[in-house]
């Protein structure tokens, strides 16, 4: 048992074997807004933290999908545990296409398929490598899903932020803010977070 960052009334279940919440999630998940009456979609929800983020911000309805299957039963475990609900999804990213939504938000896998360190294990490997959700298929399904004038939130390493404003250009998304997270223990830019509209 564990709990969001700073946050220890908003308890958090995780498995040692799959993605933890890190810092990426942590600084996603105050990040972005959510509003009153709103419909939020977590791309790749995993264990379902940035859903328990928005017992932060608003009450409104909220979609978490994931490929896999695991991943979503520890979300359901975490939802349960805080009181929230959300509407849970089995999907390829690719393939998603439902009634348009006010706020995505993502913390997809940052590295391509052989580019990160060896994974101990299959859903490790998911997790880190885009094997299913490359940015180019993250984008095509946030456009897909979002609202006209809608908030797309996403979390990034700093080195992929060029392409990542490529990208946006690209599927016509206007960049509202962008933080560069600085760490000081290397002593350089690492992480970038987005927030985009479409």
């Amino acid at each position: 048992m564990d709990y969001l960052p700073n946050h220890p009334e908003i308890k958090l279940l995780q498995r040692k074997d799959m993605f933890r919440l890190n810092t990426d999630t942590a600084l996603l998940g105050e990040f972005f807004d959510f509003f009153d009456g709103e419909t939020l979609l977590d791309i790749g929800t995993n264990n379902g933290a940035l859903l328990l983020y928005t017992l932060l911000k608003g009450k409104g309805n909220l979609i978490g999908i994931d490929i896999l299957e695991e991943a979503l039963v520890l979300a359901k475990h975490n939802l349960k545990l805080n009181n929230l609900d959300a509407t849970l999804i089995k999907i390829d990213a690719k393939y998603l296409n439902i009634d348009k939504v006010d706020v995505v938000v993502a913390n997809p896998p940052f590295f391509k398929i052989g580019k990160s360190t060896p994974c101990e294990n299959e859903y490790l490997k998911i997790a880190k490598n885009d094997l299913f959700l490359s940015l180019e298929d993250l984008f095509l399904c946030v456009k897909r899903n979002l609202k006209k004038g809608g908030r797309f939130y996403l979390v990034h390493r700093f080195l992929d932020k060029d392409y990542i404003l490529d990208l946006a250009k690209k599927h016509q998304f206007i960049l509202k803010e962008e933080k560069d997270i600085f760490d000081n223990r290397v002593n350089k830019y690492v992480q970038v977070l987005f927030y985009f509209t479409f």
